[in-house]
């Protein structure tokens, strides 16, 4: 998968028919133009042709709805709404990529962060319109030739707009995750200092969470609840990773 030495494993689509289709988008509470965060890992094929998306929610029969996808190249990415897109360089997207896209309603504005870094934004001139239709991985539904040649992990969906000091640490947390066993002191994570300093990795027991609960579990999982839901697809089993309700 993503992260070296992890146990769990990407999924890898083939860029002919392999595909995931997840909950709607009513379930995972962003119907409409609501705040949402979408996360994951992704690696493109090198060998894909074709316009490729590794997800997307709503319908192409809704201008608003969208997804995010390239021209199988680093340079020609998008984030694309059926009504428009906006383009941005996703560079060495053959390599793991942590990529997270956030949309504001209330401004309209979508943000795209790499590796825990801003690349690229773009306000939209109408509400997003997202319908109760599913949030899918590794096509555009319904697919006309759009389908993802390469592998995405640890996808999650958030409600919520995360900020990036959130998403810096949940980047970190993945490159420390891969970076060997778990050793170290103990990590904090708070609204005011999302970030893992001075560690690897974590120790068991040694994990706070500022306004949830926090335990280490199996082979120290970290899990966390918080006020803000986050719906997970897929399995996220494995060392070191975040799983469960967290927006942690």
């Amino acid at each position: 998968g993503a992260l070296t030495g992890d146990p769990g494993t990407a999924v890898t689509f083939d860029g002919a028919s392999g595909r995931i289709n997840g909950p709607t988008t009513s379930t995972l509470g962003i119907s409409g133009n609501a705040d949402r965060t979408v996360e994951c890992w992704l690696k493109r094929d090198a060998a894909s042709s074709g316009f490729i998306a590794p997800w997307s929610m709503g319908t192409p029969n809704n201008p608003n709805a969208f997804y995010i996808g390239c021209s199988s190249s680093a340079a020609s990415w998008e984030i694309g709404l059926w009504g428009g897109a906006s383009s941005f360089t996703l560079a060495n997207d053959t390599d793991w990529r942590h990529v997270v896209v956030t949309y504001v309603g209330a401004t309209r504005t979508f943000r795209v962060l790499v590796d825990g870094a801003l690349i690229h934004s773009y306000t939209h001139g109408n509400d997003l319109s997202t319908g109760n239709d599913d949030f899918t991985v590794g096509y555009i539904k319904p697919a006309n030739g759009q389908w993802w040649r390469g592998q995405v992990d640890e996808v999650a969906v958030y409600s919520t707009v995360l900020s990036d000091a959130r998403i810096l640490a949940h980047y970190e947390a993945g490159v420390a995750a891969a970076s060997g066993p778990l050793l170290g002191t103990a990590a904090s994570l708070t609204d005011a200092s999302s970030s893992l300093t001075g560690v690897a990795s974590v120790s068991a027991n040694a994990l706070s969470a500022s306004g949830a609960s926090a335990s280490l579990r199996g082979t120290a999982q970290v899990s966390v609840t918080t006020a803000a839901t986050t719906t997970v697809i897929g399995a996220l089993s494995g060392t070191g990773r975040l799983i469960g309700n967290s927006a942690a």
